[in-house]
């Protein structure tokens, strides 16, 4: 054989053999790919906290074999799974282990753990219905350990999906670093299920005082706990209830009723925004003595027309409100318009002709504050809160919001627990 054959011949081998570790590589990719769930845990799909699915739609195979969460100090942060059984299971049980620090002893102390509780909603508009987004959503989160523990124990249908949710919280002083621990799922039929938790909590802290407005209404209030506890556990969220506790529903004079509400912003002071509880110059007076006037609006009219008498209406008790106290922020929900006067903050729908960053932007420059909000309207493909939407859209609203300049997010209401047709 001649030199340039045995080159030739060389070639051919080694070509041979790049094309069979090209079909071996493919194959092993094909593997990971059309089988994903076996790097998984059966009948367990770990999710991410902005994913949501009914309970008997189809989710895809999830190749993760542990659940994560990443977050600040002095934050929460949720992680959830579904547990989807082949046949049906009774007294479905979650429970998890401490979260340690690795190579220390320090834990998460603070963790909830839920079950998503399934609510069936119909394709009431067009939008939904093109979607094909009818059936059971889940919506509800039911705490189920600690003092809540005799609810853990739920009956699971067979191929149905049942969501659990686990949400931690970082204290201020929480050492930085990786914390793991896990979480197991039982049933009465003998099913077992652990779940290894991953939680990374990163070198710094989210500060108490807010960085915008939340003005999330605690209005229709009937409930089996107090007013204070449902406000507090919103506050929690950095969510504002109208009214502070200290002062809603006492006859307290124009300076107490200020000097309580201050002294309850002093001590939570992640409290951003309130409404009035008295209209007089006395009150406002004692608000701008104690230093809170800027944390308080006016919500005076509602989602108005756009007329002229409304308009003059609107604009004569927003001048009112001023000669009481020059610095009283009026809010209204619509969009800007020069036909009203005397409105310091702007309260648009997410849909409305204003709620774009130019506009934003211009209305901020002219000294006004912006705020928007969602409501039945708009709805998908704009970011919304309906159930019925995806998980994802939620969050968008305030990465918008950040983006575009709005310094408020009205929401109303949250204690409304009727179904509306």
């Amino acid at each position: 054989m001649s030199e340039r054959e045995k080159e030739s011949f060389m070639k051919k081998i080694i070509a041979a053999a790049l094309f069979v570790l090209l079909v071996v590589s493919l194959l092993a990719g094909c593997t990971i790919t059309r089988c994903p769930v076996e790097c998984g845990i059966e009948n367990i799909y770990l999710l991410t906290n902005t994913e949501k699915y009914r309970k008997d739609e189809e989710i895809s195979p999830t190749p993760e074999t542990k659940l994560t969460a990443t977050l600040a100090k002095n934050e929460g942060e949720g992680m959830q799974f579904v547990y989807k059984p082949e046949k049906a299971q009774t007294n479905v049980r979650v429970t998890v282990s401490d979260f340690v620090l690795d190579g220390g002893t320090e834990k998460i102390e603070d963790v909830t753990v839920y079950y998503q509780h399934y609510i069936y909603c119909a394709a009431a508009y067009t939008e939904y219905k093109t979607l094909q987004r009818v059936g059971y959503y889940p919506d509800i989160l039911i705490p189920i350990n600690d003092d809540c523990s005799d609810l853990n124990g739920i009956d699971v249908e067979a191929n149905a999906n049942q969501g659990f949710w686990i949400t931690v919280w970082s204290a201020k002083d929480q050492t930085a670093g990786v914390y793991r621990g896990e979480v197991t799922l039982e049933t009465d039929g003998g099913e077992k299920r652990v779940i290894p938790v991953e939680i990374t909590v990163w070198d710094f802290s989210v500060p108490e005082e807010p960085s915008f407005d939340a003005a999330y209404s605690i209005y229709w209030f009937e409930s089996s706990v107090s007013y204070k506890e449902a406000y507090e556990y919103a506050l929690r969220y950095r969510l504002n209830g109208s009214f502070t506790p200290s002062v809603r529903s006492q006859d307290y004079d124009a300076d107490t009723m200020a000097k309580k509400t201050a002294e309850y912003l002093a001590e939570h002071p992640g409290v951003s925004c309130f409404m009035p509880s008295g209209y007089t110059a006395e009150y406002f007076n004692a608000l701008e003595k104690y230093g809170i006037l800027d944390k308080c609006f006016t919500y005076y009219f509602d989602e108005p027309g756009n007329y002229y008498s409304i308009n003059k209406k609107m604009s004569e008790t927003f001048a009112w409100a001023h000669a009481l106290n020059p610095n009283v922020k009026n809010m209204v929900t619509t969009a800007s318009r020069d036909t009203i006067t005397d409105v310091d903050i702007w309260c648009g729908i997410w849909s409305s002709h204003d709620c774009d960053e130019p506009t934003v932007r211009d209305r901020i420059s002219e000294g006004y504050e912006m705020w928007w909000y969602g409501c039945v309207g708009p709805k998908s493909p704009y970011p919304t809160y309906h159930i019925q939407d995806d998980l994802m859209t939620s969050r968008l609203v305030h990465w918008m919001q950040k983006d575009w300049g709005f310094t408020g997010n009205l929401y109303w209401v949250t204690d409304m627990n009727k179904r509306c047709e």
